[in-house]
C-alpha cells in the first residue's frame, strides 16, 4: 500500500482497554487494534470481504474551530476492491456522540471529501452477529483436507438449505467436515441466517454470489 502508521499503539501495566494483533485473513497481515472494539471492527472488514489493505493509526489531522487548533488521528484506513479507500473511526456508542468526538468526526469528514475518500464511525455490533461472527472467525485459516469435504459440502447444499446436523450426518468424515463447513461459512461460499446464533438447527445455503474460499 505504501503508508505507514503515524504512531504506534502504547501497551502498559493497568491501562483500560487491550491491544494487540489481529490476523486479517482477507490480507494474511497482522493489523494492531488499541481495543476489544477496534478488535471486532477488523473482524468485521474481513469478515465482509473485498479488503485489499489496511492501516491502524493511519495518518494525524489538524484543524481549527472556533479559533482553537485540534488534532485528531483515526484508527484505520480500508482499502477495498475497486479503488475505494475508507477512514474509520471506532467509539463506543455512548461515547460517540460526545462534542469533542463529534468534532473530531465532522472534520475528518469534511476532509475525507476534499480527498475523495470515504468515512465511517464504527460503534458496537449486534450481539448475535458479533457471536456468529467471533465463531466462524475461529475457522478463518483454510482447514487441512479442505477440498475434498468442500466439496461433499457444497453438494450436498445444491437442492436447498440443510440444516448444520443433516449436513453434518452426510458427510463421510464429519468430524473433518466440521472446520471446512465453518471456513465456508466464513467465507460466505455457504450462508446461513445471521441475525440468529448458529446452531445445529440452522439452515446453511448456496451462496448466489461468486466467492472464492
Amino acid at each position: 500500500i505504501g503508508y505507514h502508521s503515524i504512531r504506534k499503539i502504547p501497551a502498559y501495566k493497568g491501562q483500560g482497554h487491550l491491544p494487540g494483533f489481529y490476523w486479517f485473513s482477507g490480507i494474511n497481515q497482522l493489523v494492531p487494534y488499541e481495543s476489544r472494539l477496534e478488535m471486532f471492527t477488523l473482524m468485521g472488514f474481513d469478515f465482509d470481504g473485498g479488503v485489499i489493505g489496511v492501516l491502524a493509526q493511519p495518518l494525524m489531522l489538524h484543524f481549527e474551530r472556533g479559533g482553537q487548533a485540534f488534532r485528531h488521528v483515526p484508527d484505520f484506513l480500508v482499502w477495498r476492491e475497486g479503488g475505494g479507500v475508507t477512514v474509520v473511526d471506532v467509539k463506543r456508542a455512548e461515547q460517540a456522540g460526545a462534542s469533542r468526538n463529534r468534532r473530531a468526526f465532522e472534520s475528518t469528514e469534511v476532509a475525507c471529501q476534499h480527498l475523495g475518500w470515504g468515512f465511517e464511525v464504527r460503534t458496537e455490533p449486534d450481539d448475535t452477529h458479533l457471536a456468529n461472527m467471533k465463531w466462524l472467525a475461529g475457522y478463518r485459516r483454510r482447514p487441512p483436507r479442505f477440498e475434498a469435504a468442500a466439496r461433499e459440502l457444497i453438494g450436498c447444499c445444491a437442492d436447498g438449505a440443510v440444516s448444520v446436523r443433516h449436513l453434518l450426518a452426510e458427510m463421510e468424515r464429519p468430524l473433518l467436515a466440521r472446520p471446512t463447513l465453518f471456513h465456508l461459512l466464513w467465507k460466505k461460499v455457504l450462508r446461513f441466517d445471521m441475525t440468529a446464533v448458529l446452531d445445529e438447527r440452522s439452515l446453511v445455503y448456496l451462496s448466489t454470489s461468486d466467492v472464492a474460499a
